[in-house]
């Protein structure tokens, strides 16, 4: 990808798909039940 030239934070990464690697996962709680939120009604 050429238009992508690297990203420096707290950690260096070269590629995107470090980047995808580094990411931090968010803690899903498997034990609760599922909520999504309604938008839009039918009739």
């Amino acid at each position: 990808m050429p238009w992508f030239k690297g990203y420096e934070g707290r950690t260096v990464c070269k590629t995107f798909l470090e980047i995808l690697d580094v990411i931090i996962q968010l803690r899903r709680f498997v034990d609760k039940p599922l909520r999504l939120s309604v938008q839009d009604i039918y009739k």
